[in-house]
C-alpha cells in the first residue's frame, strides 16, 4: 500500500511539475481573427541528473495586429498569457519581430524533502521578452525572462526568483502547422525545495506542435 501511495505521488509530480520553457510560442502574435493551438512538453534537466517532464497545452486568440490572448494548461495548472507585439515585420518571410507579455496564474508543483514527496500550490508570474527573425521556412527566436513563484501553503517555501534565457526555432511544416523545438537555461536561488531547483542552474528543453486556423 505504501509503495502504491509513493508511486501515485511520483506520477503526480511528473504530470504537475511547474517547469516552463518557451514551448508553443514565437516572437509573433497570432493574426487578428485567427487562433492557434499548441501541444508539447518541456523537460527540465538538472546538473545532478534529474529529468522532469511537463506536458502543456496552449491556445491563443488574435485580438489585433499587435495583441493576442492565451491560456496555458500545464499539469494541474492554468496560466493566462496576454502578449503585446512591440515590433512587427510587415513581411512574415523576412524581418524582425519583438514581443513581450505576461504569464500569470496558479499551478501545482512537486516538493521533495528528506522523507516526503508532496504536490503543493504555486502562484506563478513571468515576464518574457522574445526577439525573432523571420525566414521563408519559419523563425529563429531568442527569449529572456524573469519568473517569480510563491508557495504559501501547505509548506511555506517563500518566494523563488528565476532568470532565464534561451533559443527556439519555429519550422513551418505546412501553411497551418509548425514544429517548435526550444532550449532554455535558468538561474535561480538554490535555497528552496523544488526538485528542478536543487541546483542553481537548470537546462530546459521543449518541443511543441502548433496548429493555426
Amino acid at each position: 500500500m505504501k509503495k502504491s501511495w509513493y508511486l501515485m505521488l511520483l506520477m503526480a509530480g511528473i504530470l504537475c511539475s511547474g517547469c516552463l520553457s518557451m514551448t508553443g510560442g514565437t516572437a509573433r502574435t497570432v493574426e487578428p481573427g485567427e487562433s492557434s493551438s499548441a501541444v508539447g512538453t518541456s523537460l527540465v534537466i538538472n546538473p545532478n541528473g534529474g529529468v522532469y517532464p511537463a506536458p502543456q497545452y496552449i491556445h491563443r486568440w488574435g485580438q489585433s495586429e499587435r495583441v493576442d490572448l492565451g491560456i496555458r494548461i500545464i499539469g494541474l495548472g492554468v496560466l493566462m498569457e496576454p502578449r503585446l507585439q512591440l515590433l512587427r515585420s510587415e513581411d512574415e518571410d523576412w524581418g524582425l519581430d519583438v514581443l513581450t507579455g505576461l504569464k500569470a496564474g496558479a499551478l501545482v508543483d512537486a516538493v521533495f524533502g528528506d522523507d516526503f514527496f508532496a504536490p503543493i500550490p504555486v502562484f506563478f508570474l513571468e515576464v518574457p521578452l522574445v526577439i525573432g527573425w523571420n525566414f521563408s521556412w519559419g523563425q529563429i527566436f531568442g527569449v529572456g525572462k524573469g519568473t517569480v513563484r510563491r508557495t504559501p501553503l501547505p509548506i511555506d517555501i517563500g518566494t523563488v526568483w528565476t532568470a532565464s534565457g534561451g533559443l527556439g526555432f519555429a519550422v513551418d511544416v505546412t501553411d497551418t502547422v509548425q514544429i517548435i523545438p526550444d532550449i532554455l537555461v535558468s538561474i535561480t536561488n538554490p535555497e528552496d525545495y523544488f526538485p528542478q531547483f536543487e541546483e542553481p542552474f537548470a537546462l530546459q528543453a521543449g518541443l511543441a506542435l502548433v496548429f493555426t486556423r
